[in-house]
């Protein structure tokens, strides 16, 4: 029979997915520990007057720091926890996983990608030339050969706050929007951080199933081009100003890496569009299961990408 944890962690949880993970668990009646590198740092999506009023606790935690890691979990006593892939780590987190499982942790919720398509021996047969799923796919094998009693892979599709995060240039003019030239017919399916972190905070406090593992898939509940999306931006905005002039492939790759990126991520995330402009991407299983999870455990229907830029014009108006 599935249990509720009404004792939780969440690492991350300054980023938006985790905000939104923290939120909901609280919402559902956990005690919810905000695992942080920094514990001063504010949380924009968790306003302070909710996290005073609420059953929030700061707890000071680096994933690619072992002792923080078992210091926060043995603080906490939480029995299940939240976490996402640190990248920079060498062993792929299994040493702060294991310092996570000596302390008394039983159930993980992993943020990992909708690119990884398999389990078990085909899941550890990731080849290590598409970089961003083999990483989260070493990610998922660190978590089951840790030997958690349970542990639930959240697959996500495309980010919806990627757009802004990751695909917008304020600081030149006309701010630029970052549209790979040969890959204008990508099909996104831009899921909202909301929509994932309510997806995790539920499942974090009542885990999903008894099964050893739990996988469950999620998407936006519409597909949509890069351009398309980036005029709903201008639309719903109003910076019409934003210059959509696709870019070369190459150019796209000097940007990220000028701006922190790994070029070897950035060729891994250029192989993934070139997948989404398969025709019967709409067709995948996942997709529509991706769709029918978010009502399933958030108990509402998936955000559409329109809802969510008007949600956060703000940021858009402001940049």
């Amino acid at each position: 029979m599935s249990r509720t944890y009404d004792n939780v962690l969440v690492f991350g949880a300054s980023g938006a997915v985790g905000s939104y993970v923290a939120l909901e668990a609280q919402k559902r009646g956990a005690k919810v520990w905000l695992a942080m590198r920094d514990p001063s740092k504010p949380l924009p999506i968790i306003p302070s007057e909710v996290e005073k009023g609420g059953n929030f606790k700061r707890v000071q935690a680096d994933l690619a720091d072992t002792a923080s890691v078992a210091k926060a979990v043995a603080q906490s006593g939480a029995k299940a926890a939240y976490l996402y892939l640190v990248y920079n780590t060498p062993d792929f987190m299994r040493s702060a996983l294991q310092a996570m499982r000596d302390n008394g942790v039983e159930h993980v919720v992993f943020l990992s990608t909708y690119l990884i398509k398999t389990e078990g021996k085909e899941l550890r047969a990731t080849p290590p030339t598409d970089q961003l799923t083999y990483a989260h796919a070493q990610g998922e094998i660190a978590i089951e050969d840790t030997g958690f009693p349970y542990f639930t892979s959240l697959r996500p599709g495309w980010f919806a706050s990627n757009y802004f995060r990751v695909n917008f240039v304020p600081a030149v003019k006309p701010p630029k929007a970052t549209i790979v030239a040969g890959y204008e017919s990508t099909l996104f399916d831009d899921i909202t951080p909301e929509d994932i972190g309510a997806v995790g905070g539920a499942v974090l406090v009542q885990r999903p199933s008894d099964a050893k593992k739990e996988t469950i898939w999620l998407s936006g509940p519409e597909l949509g081009s890069a351009q398309e999306r980036w005029e709903t931006i201008k639309r719903i905005t109003g910076r019409d100003e934003i210059d959509t002039t696709p870019i070369t492939r190459e150019q796209y790759l000097e940007g990220g890496v000028a701006a922190g990126f790994p070029r070897p991520l950035l060729e891994s995330l250029l192989h993934s569009f070139g997948l989404s402009k398969e025709a019967d991407y709409a067709a995948r299983p996942e997709f529509e299961v991706g769709i029918a999870n978010i009502e399933k455990y958030a108990g509402r229907p998936a955000m559409k990408f329109a809802d969510y830029i008007e949600a956060h014009k703000a940021e858009w108006v402001a940049a």
